[in-house]
């Protein structure tokens, strides 16, 4: 019995430490939150007694347990204060300190607003990751990621970066860049309009470069601290142009046509010393020095643009409280030709290792019908494993 009345005690005790607190006219008091506040009464919430109502003619002082907005007839604007009760007195109490305070004046008491979060500039990550084998087979992979955010409240801004590089046995097997710019806004909480656009080069596949423009609507289905589901759908136009040649070939080449221009220049300027200057040593001269600034510029390629539409598809998933496990699948099938199509997934996986570095592994699996005209594969695999650095919250 002592025991619960010591429980009772230390409850009534804590509510009037860390409550507000309404003292009547016969000198009770009651501790809870003020959570309504009018002429004719004030309504004190209580975790022994529920909500209460009590008239205002039966108060005779309140002592709010912090700053409240106030709203007092006799001042011209809304007072952020605290109300204090000292030796039976009603007081006022500001940044400048305690001023009398007839209770009648009080017309509104107010929670003070949160002031909203201010929302970081930039966030995102870097990824780093590198594979060497050294032995019969001497290969060196190397990846590169790194993705920048900015959002606001009606709008979102994505920019992110894509870098490869490859050899084996010291022969260039790997070099591709990417780059694209995503712009997001939303005319209602959920759904948003976008535009993006993205440059690559990927001379493993012979795509010498591929432009693309695509805008569209997207729909964010689930967007909470555990997961996100979003889908897109819009139109894309693409320019590509793609090599006949393979990394290693394409750098051969270049070589061979800057050694051969080199040469030339070397023979120009021999006859130049000996005083012979005709219409055929300088148009070879010309010749030479624009073979050695642009190696390439005559290599037989092809071109393609073509519309498209696009939808696409991103997901992302907590796992464990830490672990994060991503999803995003874009879809561009061809307008103009019925059966040619570019398919793009990329899996994620993420565990931190501390507060702002991750360990990430990705696949990225992509599909294109047009590859098959340079002769190389259709599809394409990619497996990243590295360590991601995060920042502005990532």
């Amino acid at each position: 019995m002592m025991k619960k009345l010591l429980c009772i005690l230390m409850l009534v005790v804590s509510g009037i430490a860390y409550g507000d607190t309404v003292t009547l006219n016969n000198g009770d008091k009651i501790s809870g939150t003020i959570t309504d506040f009018d002429d004719m009464k004030v309504v004190v919430t209580t975790e022994y007694a529920g909500t209460i109502p009590i008239q205002r003619t039966g108060i005779a002082s309140i002592e709010t347990v912090d700053a409240r907005v106030l709203l007092i007839e006799t001042a011209e604007a809304p007072v952020e204060a605290r109300l204090v009760v000292e030796e039976g007195k009603q007081l006022l109490e500001t940044s400048e300190g305690l001023s009398d305070l007839a209770l009648e004046q009080v017309a509104g008491i107010y929670t003070v607003p949160e002031a909203p979060e201010v929302p970081k500039a930039w966030s995102g990550t870097v990824v780093a990751g590198a594979t060497l084998r050294s032995g019969n087979t001497d290969t060196m992979d190397a990846t590169l990621t790194a993705e920048a955010i900015r959002e606001k409240e009606k709008n979102k801004l994505t920019l992110s970066a894509f870098a490869a590089y490859g050899e084996v046995e010291s022969t260039l097997s790997t070099r591709r860049y990417k780059g694209e710019g995503k712009f997001q806004l939303y005319p209602r909480e959920k759904l948003y309009w976008y535009i993006l656009g993205s440059a690559e080069q990927d001379d493993g596949r012979k795509l010498d470069n591929r432009f693309v423009v695509a805008t569209g609507v997207g729909y964010d289905w689930i967007k909470n601290d555990k997961r996100s589901l979003s889908t897109e759908i819009g139109i894309q136009q693409t320019w590509e142009e793609w090599a006949p040649y393979t990394p290693a070939g394409k750098d051969a080449l270049k070589a061979s046509n800057r050694a051969q221009a080199t040469t030339g220049l070397q023979a120009a300027i021999n006859t130049l010393s000996l005083g012979v200057v005709n219409g055929n040593l300088i148009s070879n001269v010309q010749k030479n020095f624009r073979l050695y600034l642009y190696p390439l510029a005559d290599y037989d390629g092809r071109s393609n643009d073509y519309l498209a539409a696009r939808f696409a598809l991103s997901y992302e998933q907590t796992l464990f409280e830490k672990a994060t496990l991503t999803e995003d699948l874009v879809l561009i099938p061809s307008i103009e030709d019925f059966g040619e199509f570019r398919l793009s997934n990329t899996f994620g996986l993420s565990t931190p290792l501390t507060q702002s570095m991750k360990l990430q592994f990705s696949l990225l699996s992509e599909y294109d019908s047009h590859a098959s005209d340079s002769s190389v594969d259709e599809w394409d695999h990619t497996l990243i494993t590295g360590v991601s650095y995060g920042f502005g919250g990532k």
